[in-house]
């Protein structure tokens, strides 16, 4: 019996309720950054360092992006831009032996964006049944729904999204709703539609101006009593949450003092928020989260303005805080007292310094990150810091990696790849499923 629930869990034919996530599934990596937007996944045959023997496969993929793969079972799903972002593209790939399933052209404009940006930075998101993908324009910021064949199912248009240096947000499924910040430098909204046929459930207005546009993607907390909050970062809004089920504001920070690009990260009942300006990280708060609607949110717990990433998200694992900065100085971070255990500059694969634009993800209690040259470092997520390997893909990267089927994705500049293996379940899926 239990076995026929995770098939049909799996399937969509068991709609999960607003504030209750799907079980972790191993063969599932279904938003940026995987469940939740926590980064971890377990891969134990991923080596601490490799060359090409390592790689189980490798094809090229049309165009220029930055989105990550998502994956559910044997789909991996993918966006792109080619002729300069006048066209958009949503690719699917079997996720196991790296097969092309299909692919669905989308016409669109392109817009202003920052030279490390795209026209498909924004990771789609995926319920099992369908997948949503969301390009922008200047007058146009639109949310597609595709189902697994690649037919386009909905889209809604949300209007011009105003931003120099582009959009790139991901928007998240929560229950039966597929949910998008638009925070810009325009009209700035959050907004909540019903995955099966595209209607507004909700739509709550958030502060926009100048400089507004923020590029965080929202993870979900639960209270101890059950109740789901929706925390959501930007820089004129500050950090936030909203009820997932009716779009309510519960509690709000001040605005932060710089650009937002990372996504907030939770720590227990807390939750940690960067933000930055010309290529560093500039502030970062740790805030504890209220239990219940209407009470103040406090003070930060803790505050940092030095050694902070800008660009990529922090991690948490196994009771510790990491912070992998984009010059590659990585930190790790005792939440029990907010005292940094270790400090690290991790430099590239030939002992060069580096940036790092990917975000970092932990591999079965490993942290793995890719430099923008295309150095992997992997680091123990542990009290005392060790250097464990180091490889070199040869390609620009600035996706985060996805972590399935114990095997690790990494999208370069011009090629999908497939890192490592194991005996997890490998049947196909049956098309649409």
């Amino acid at each position: 019996m239990r076995n026929r629930f995770v098939w049909l869990l799996a399937c969509g034919i068991i709609a999960v309720p607003v504030g209750l996530p799907a079980a972790e599934d191993p063969a599932v990596w279904p938003r940026f950054r995987g469940p939740n937007g926590t980064g971890v996944g377990d891969a134990p045959a991923v080596p601490n360092g490799w060359g090409e023997e390592a790689i189980r496969w490798r094809v090229r993929v049309p165009g220029v992006g930055h989105s990550s793969p998502v994956i559910w079972h044997r789909y991996l799903f993918l966006t792109t831009a080619l002729d300069g972002g006048r066209t958009r593209m949503v690719l699917a790939y079997d996720a196991i032996d790296g097969r092309l399933l299909w692919r669905r052209r989308l016409s669109l404009p392109p817009g202003p964006k920052h030279r490390k940006n795209s026209h498909a930075t924004a990771t789609p998101a995926t319920d099992g049944k369908r997948v949503f993908v969301v390009f922008s324009s200047r007058d146009d910021y639109v949310l597609t729904a595709l189902d697994f064949r690649g037919n386009i199912l909905w889209e809604r248009d949300l209007g011009p999204f105003v931003g120099q240096h582009g959009s790139g947000v991901s928007p998240v499924v929560v229950g039966d709703l597929v949910i998008l910040a638009n925070h810009q430098d325009g009209a700035s909204f959050v907004i909540a539609c019903d995955v099966q046929t595209g209607a507004v459930r909700w739509k709550t207005p958030c502060a926009g101006g100048k400089q507004a546009a923020s590029y965080g993607t929202p993870v979900l907390y639960r209270t101890a009593s059950g109740n789901p909050q929706l925390i959501l970062l930007s820089r004129a809004n500050g950090l936030y949450a909203l009820d997932p089920r009716n779009g309510r504001k519960l509690w709000q920070t001040a605005p932060f003092p710089f650009r937002v690009v990372a996504s907030p990260v939770l720590v227990g009942d807390a939750v940690v928020a960067t933000s930055g300006s010309g290529g560093q990280g500039r502030y970062l708060a740790v805030y504890r989260i209220p239990p219940e609607a209407g009470q103040p949110i406090g003070e930060p717990l803790w505050e940092q303005r030095r050694r902070i990433p800008y660009v990529p998200t922090p991690i948490y694992y196994d009771g510790l805080l990491f912070l992998w900065n984009d010059q590659g100085i990585v930190s790790c971070v005792d939440p029990a007292n907010w005292r940094r255990l270790w400090v690290v500059r991790v430099p590239g694969a030939d002992g060069r310094p580096t940036v790092y634009t990917s975000s970092p993800v932990c591999v079965s209690g490993r942290l793995l990150c890719i430099s923008e040259r295309g150095d992997v470092a992997v680091v123990a997520a542990a009290r005392t810091f060790r250097l464990l390997g180091h490889a070199s893909l040869g390609e620009r990267v600035i996706a985060t990696p996805a972590i399935a089927h114990g095997r690790l994705y990494i999208r370069t500049e011009e090629h999908l790849l497939c890192v490592g293996g194991s005996t997890l379940a490998t049947r196909r899926s049956p098309p649409g499923n």
